[in-house]
Formats: C-alpha cells, sequence, structure tokens
C-alpha cells in the first residue's frame, strides 16, 4: 500500500512538472488554492536532513475545483540541486510549516505558497480566510 502511495506521488509529481514546462507562466507562478494531499516525509534523503513536505492544491477546498499543481518543501542538507538552497527550512522550521498546511487543511483555508520562481519548490506559506 505505501508503495502504491509514493508512486502516485512521484507520477503525479512528474506530470506536475511536465505541465509546469508546457505552461511556463503557470509555473512560474506561487501557488494559489486549498491545501488537497498533505504528506510529510521524515526520513533523511537527498531531499533534506529533516525530511521533506509533499502537497497539492486545488482552486476549491477538499480537494474540489481545478489542480493548482504541487509544491514541495525540501529541508536543510540537500544535496538534490533541484530546489535552490536558499529556500532550505531548518528542522523547527520545516515542523512549523507542517502545522501550518494541516491546520489550513483541517480548517479549508486558502493559502499562497511562495515559489521563488521555481516551478515546485516552495519556501513560505500565507494562510488567509475561507
Amino acid at each position: 500500500m505505501k508503495r502504491r502511495r509514493v508512486i502516485a506521488v512521484l507520477l503525479s509529481m512528474v506530470v506536475g512538472t511536465l505541465l509546469g514546462f508546457l505552461n511556463p507562466s503557470k509555473a512560474e507562478a506561487n501557488k494559489t488554492g486549498y491545501i488537497c494531499i498533505l504528506e510529510y516525509w521524515p526520513a533523511k534523503s537527498v531531499q533534506g536532513n529533516h525530511g521533506m513536505i509533499y502537497t497539492t492544491i486545488y482552486s476549491g477546498p477538499q480537494c474540489t475545483g481545478a489542480w493548482q499543481g504541487y509544491v514541495v518543501f525540501w529541508s536543510a542538507g540537500a544535496t538534490s540541486t533541484y530546489c535552490p538552497t536558499y529556500t532550505l527550512p531548518s528542522e523547527a522550521q520545516i515542523l512549523a510549516m507542517l502545522n501550518t498546511l494541516e491546520l489550513a487543511a483541517v480548517n479549508s483555508q486558502k493559502v499562497i505558497l511562495d515559489t521563488y520562481n521555481n516551478p515546485v519548490c516552495g519556501s513560505s506559506i500565507t494562510t488567509y480566510g475561507k
């Protein structure tokens, strides 16, 4: 079951990246919408010493509306060069981001995920009303 979930997440990341290349103006914009899928992978890996967060964004709450894309938050110590190093939070920061995203998902709050003009690498989160 876990393997299928990982494959589904990786597939959505590949599709999202391809969509970003096909529509660069959308890929470079921050992601605005509602949290649909939210996963935290705590294991140390190429995505960072403190794990990573993966989330998908939709235009409506509870996975309704149009798919807006996905964003990953890697942590400090990442060895992959895909996400720029200035976007890599510490352990405390990534756990705070996870908490913010969890609350936004539970409360159907709209979020803006700043990607610093990188198609999918998140760097900060802003939440606001429903």
